[in-house]
């Protein structure tokens, strides 16, 4: 395991003169080096693969190498053909299933050095001068060539097998392992580099959504990384992850109810019995991503709608709040102006209030109103007459027959009282040109005898 950098120089061992070798030589290649195997102590696994890259058949006689110091025979190399300088022939035929060609005497390098080819005159036919460290393919572990199992191949033999980015690891598996290192090597048979396999993974995604790459996940908190795929063939893929991901797309509904009421959001009812939640929208956002509504409601207390009855005035309970009075009888009309807590009715029938809180309105059950006298007694007034009903505002009251103590009272439809006074003669005119045109009711009393009329002030 020798890490010097020793300079070895090709030695003429012997010379020559084939000239028709000399005329092809330069088209030998030094194409693979196994310089570290992953053994311990010595590396018997050591080889130097040569390449005839030319047309023709080249005579070795006499060529020699070093980096592996070694005088070829008197043998040809055909044209596409191989011949191995193995460090331990009986060590590479153990582990490649053939013979090498030839057995270099010395160690090849382990921290890298020249490996130079010459031909029977001494001139440099090729040389490499290898490195364990970049731009040659480097590294111990698994798979590398410092004692990780592999061999260095050249890819192109028609380019600079000096330029270290020429070289990479091999990735051809011979089927034997040592010392945990599977042997990576193709002595004798074409080489295979690996290209330069990359992409990318730029994908927008949704905040709520995972990207899976060689099974790892990748989403809003870890958008970005590298990958690497080992393909069939050996090679490493590289894919580069970056991914865009879309802002979380929430907001929130905080609504305040009234007593009894419900909304419905996203299809689930939410109600004083179920005031919070979170819905999910799907597919409503860009890139089709979901939106997230989290639901928070308040419900406001029931409104006191109970109403106490002295009839005719009804007065609404509940304080704090706004009202308005309805004629049930007619069909729940609202009474104009009986905006009040207390509404004194005018005529007999039902009535009901609608009571508002905080924007919150509810109404209680008609309350029924009987005004003492009125068709239940017969007057003693006999016969009367209203008129004109409409009116601008002036009217007249006859009366056929006049009994002490008469008394005439005009109310709004609100049941305020405006006009008070007694009747002393058969014939009485009411004054209401200072008055809003609309309907008042005048109430003719004598005693518990009333009767009660409407006119319409025009």
């Amino acid at each position: 395991m020798i890490k010097t950098k020793p300079i070895s120089i090709c030695i003429i061992l012997a010379i020559s003169f084939f000239f028709q070798s000399n005329l092809t030589a330069q088209d030998l290649v030094i194409s693979e080096i196994m310089y570290n195997p992953p053994e311990f102590g010595t590396d018997s696994l050591e080889f130097i693969e040569i390449y005839n890259n030319g047309t023709g058949v080249i005579n070795l006689n006499n060529y020699t190498c070093t980096g592996g110091t070694y005088t070829f025979p008197n043998v040809n190399i055909a044209s596409g053909s191989y011949y191995l300088l193995a460090k331990d022939t009986t060590a590479f035929n153990n582990v490649y299933g053939f013979s090498a060609d030839g057995q270099f005497s010395s160690a090849l390098s382990n921290a890298g050095e020249n490996i130079v080819l010459k031909d029977d005159l001494g001139n440099v036919i090729d040389s490499v001068k290898y490195d364990d460290n970049a731009p040659f393919p480097f590294g111990s572990s698994a798979g590398q060539p410092d004692g990780g199992g592999s061999s260095i191949i050249l890819c192109d033999v028609n380019s600079d097998n000096n330029d270290g980015l020429n070289w990479s690891a091999s990735t051809n598996s011979v089927g034997v392992t040592i010392n945990g290192f599977p042997v990576l090597a193709s002595p004798g048979a074409a080489n295979f580099c690996c290209p330069t396999l990359t992409g990318t993974v730029s994908n927008t995604i949704c905040n709520e959504d995972t990207v899976f790459v060689n099974g790892n996940a990748y989403h809003a908190t870890n958008s970005s990384g590298t990958e690497t795929f080992t393909l069939t063939s050996g090679c490493d893929s590289i894919v580069t992850i970056t991914l865009n991901v879309l802002a979380a797309l929430s907001s929130s509904e905080n609504s305040t109810l009234c007593f009894g009421d419900s909304i419905v959001v996203n299809g689930t009812t939410y109600n004083a019995s179920n005031l919070t939640g979170t819905e999910v929208f799907t597919g409503v956002g860009p890139n089709m991503c979901d939106s997230t509504v989290n639901v928070s409601i308040s419900v406001e207390n029931a409104i006191d709608t109970s109403v106490t009855n002295t009839s005719p005035t009804l007065t609404a309970n509940a304080t704090g709040a706004t009202y308005q009075w309805l004629d049930c009888a007619n069909g729940d009309t609202v009474i104009t102006g009986a905006t009040n807590a207390t509404y004194t009715a005018i005529t007999n029938g039902s009535y009901a209030v609608v009571v508002t809180i905080n924007g919150c309105s509810d109404t209680s059950t008609c309350i029924p109103v009987m005004i003492t006298g009125v068709n239940n007694y017969q007057l003693s007034i006999d016969n009367y007459k209203i008129y004109p009903n409409p009116n601008n505002g002036i009217f007249t009251i006859n009366l056929d027959q006049l009994d002490e103590n008469t008394n005439l009272t005009v109310y709004t439809v609100v049941g305020a009282a405006i006009i008070k006074q007694e009747i002393k003669n058969n014939k009485t005119i009411i004054n209401l040109e200072g008055y809003d045109s609309g309907i008042y009711f005048v109430k003719i009393q004598n005693g518990e005898h009333l009767i009660t009329r409407r006119i319409i002030r025009q």
